[in-house]
């Protein structure tokens, strides 16, 4: 049955590659770099070829049409191996030289048993021919003997085609699962970049949360102070507004004594009148002083109802800071998980 040759072109490209991978070029390693193909003891000629070759020995003249095809390939260049990459494998010349040896030593033993059984013959001699039946027997347990190691050898190189087959089904298989196992590593290499990718932008987006909360306490605490000092103001307001209130209410009463002091004029007689004049030009500086202090109170009245307003509007900037504080912690708190859960995945 034919089969695919191991070329010299492809066993010496598999050699250069072994030493240049600092691996040793024998029968084995060439041959499983050759894929399986061929027969390990073709792989073993080529090996030590290759090693002749590399030492700059020598080697059979018939084996000289391969020193061409290992300089091209040393010198890296192509190689035109047609019409030799698929030809039916030779003989494997250890094989062949067993089976001859076998022969050659059934071929003289018979030769030799011939020439004995002549000189029997010829001289009659019954110890010659005893002799030579002896050897006669040995000839043929030798012969037996030589026949059953040929059928093991056979055995043996059937048992090695078989374990070479094999193998190379196994081969295929591993770089069946080879090439699916590095299919998996891209797949797996390529969503790590994407879950990398995506925590760079959960980082930045939590960066850029920390630092908004930052500005947000910032303002807070700004806020607080100011609500803090219109609070002080107000206060202080309060305390005037009190203060006013008790004078106009002390004025009230001067106005009550004056208008009773009035009345009590207006019934005296004529020469109280000038007194009663003059009284009543007090009263209307008293009236007029009234009037200024009723007017100071309407202002102060208008810059506490002005500072309550302030103060409700900082009150309602400083809820507003806290509610987005706690959405800014909640959105951080939320980032943080989504990254755990990433990275656990």
């Amino acid at each position: 049955m034919a089969r695919i040759k191991l070329s010299a072109a492809m066993a010496f490209e598999a050699a250069k590659e072994l030493a240049q991978e600092g691996e040793e070029v024998n029968s084995s390693t060439l041959w499983m770099r050759c894929g399986g193909i061929g027969s390990v003891t073709t792989a073993k000629k080529w090996a030590e070829l290759w090693q002749a070759f590399e030492k700059q020995e020598q080697v059979d003249k018939k084996l000289e049409q391969y020193r061409p095809v290992y300089e091209t390939v040393k010198e890296g260049e192509e190689v035109d191996a047609a019409g030799d990459e698929y030809a039916e494998e030779e003989p494997i010349p250890q094989v062949v030289g067993a089976t001859q040896d076998y022969a050659i030593q059934i071929s003289a033993i018979v030769r030799e048993l011939v020439e004995e059984k002549t000189r029997e013959l010829a001289s009659a001699s019954s110890a010659l021919v005893e002799k030579a039946e002896q050897k006669e027997r040995q000839a043929t347990h030798q012969v037996a003997a030589s026949k059953e190691e040929l059928n093991e050898a056979q055995k043996k190189i059937a048992s090695l085609e078989a374990n070479k087959q094999q193998l190379h089904n196994d081969l295929q298989t591993r770089q069946g699962q080879i090439q699916e196992l590095e299919k998996q590593l891209k797949d797996a290499q390529q969503r790590h970049t994407t879950i990398e990718e995506h925590n760079r932008e959960l980082s930045k987006q939590l960066g850029e949360a920390e630092e908004r909360v930052a500005t947000l306490e910032r303002e807070g605490e700004a806020s607080k102070q100011e609500l803090k000092n219109l609070n002080a103001e107000r206060e202080k307001l309060g305390s005037q507004l009190v203060s006013t209130q008790e004078l106009i209410r002390e004025r009230e009463v001067s106005i009550s004594s004056l208008e009773r002091d009035k009345a009590i004029a207006e019934a005296r007689a004529g020469d109280l009148v000038h007194q009663v004049e003059r009284e009543q030009h007090h009263a209307e500086v008293l009236e007029a002083r009234n009037q200024e202090l009723s007017e100071r109170l309407t202002q102060e009245a208008a810059k506490a109802a002005s500072a309550q307003e302030r103060a409700r509007q900082l009150e309602a900037q400083v809820a507003k800071f806290e509610e987005e504080r706690l959405m800014a912690k909640e959105g951080e708190t939320k980032s943080r998980r989504k990254v755990s859960q990433e990275k656990q995945k």
